[in-house]
C-alpha cells in the first residue's frame, strides 16, 4: 500500500509519495483508495516523531525546494529515472489476483570499480570486462548506451549464435562422403571419426 495523500499536502519528506502519484496518473494508471481498514505503517512511527528525526539530521526538504523538484519530475525526468535505473534482484513474486501481484525485492547499490552484466546481471570488476564491452557500456562508440555483457556470457552467447547457424544449415551437419545428414556438428564429428569418410582428421 502507498499512501497518497490528497492535494499534495507538504509534510516535510522529500515528495516522493507526490512524485509517484503524478507518474502514475500520468501513465494512464488507476489509483485504488481503500478506507475503512487498518494500515501497519513498518517505520512504527507517528508523523511527528518522523518529523523529528528529519529535523534532528537536517534532512526535512524545503516546500519550496520540494515543489521546484517535483515541478522538475513532472517536465523532463520520469521518463528517465525510476524503476528503470533503480539496481534491484527480485527475490521472490506471487501472483495473488489478476490485479495484483506481490513482488520481494533485495535493492542493490553501484559498487564502485565494478559493472553489471546487462545478461546475468552479476556485478564483478571492471578488469573482468572486455575494453570494447566497458565502451559500449559508457556510450563511447556513440549512439544509445547498451549494457555490458561479461566474458562467460559473451562466449556462451556465441555458442548459441554457432548452434543456431549449425542448426539452419544442414550443409555444415552433412556427410560430403555419404551424404548423411546430421542432427548435430559433434554427431557428424563422431561419424567421420568412426568411419573413413573423414579421413585424416
Amino acid at each position: 500500500a502507498v499512501e497518497f495523500a490528497p492535494r499534495a499536502p507538504r509534510r516535510g519528506w522529500g515528495g516522493e509519495d507526490n512524485a509517484l502519484y503524478s507518474r502514475t496518473t500520468r501513465c494512464g494508471l488507476r489509483v485504488q483508495r481503500v478506507t475503512g481498514c487498518e494500515f501497519l505503517d513498518l517505520e512504527q512511527l507517528t508523523v511527528e516523531e518522523k518529523l523529528a528525526k528529519l529535523d534532528a539530521s537536517s534532512a526535512r526538504l524545503p516546500a519550496k525546494q520540494k515543489s521546484k523538484l517535483l515541478r522538475k519530475d513532472r517536465l523532463d525526468s520520469s521518463s528517465e529515472d525510476g524503476l528503470s535505473t533503480t539496481l534491484f534482484e527480485v527475490l521472490e513474486s506471487a501472483v495473488l489476483s489478476e490485479q495484483a501481484a506481490r513482488i520481494t525485492v533485495q535493492l542493490q547499490s553501484h559498487l564502485p570499480e565494478h559493472t553489471q552484466c546487462g545478461v546475468c546481471h552479476r556485478w564483478l570488476p571492471d578488469a573482468r570486462f572486455s575494453k570494447a564491452q566497458r565502451k559500449l557500456a559508457s556510450g563511447a562508440f556513440g549512439g544509445a548506451v547498451r549494457p555490458a555483457s561479461c566474458p562467460e556470457c559473451v562466449q556462451a552467447s556465441a555458442h548459441m549464435q554457432q548452434q543456431q547457424r549449425n542448426t539452419a544449415d544442414a550443409a555444415r551437419r552433412t556427410c560430403a562422403q555419404c551424404g548423411e545428414v546430421f542432427e548435430s556438428r559433434s554427431k557428424l564429428f563422431a561419424h567421420l571419426a568412426a568411419s573413413d569418410h573423414g579421413g585424416e582428421l
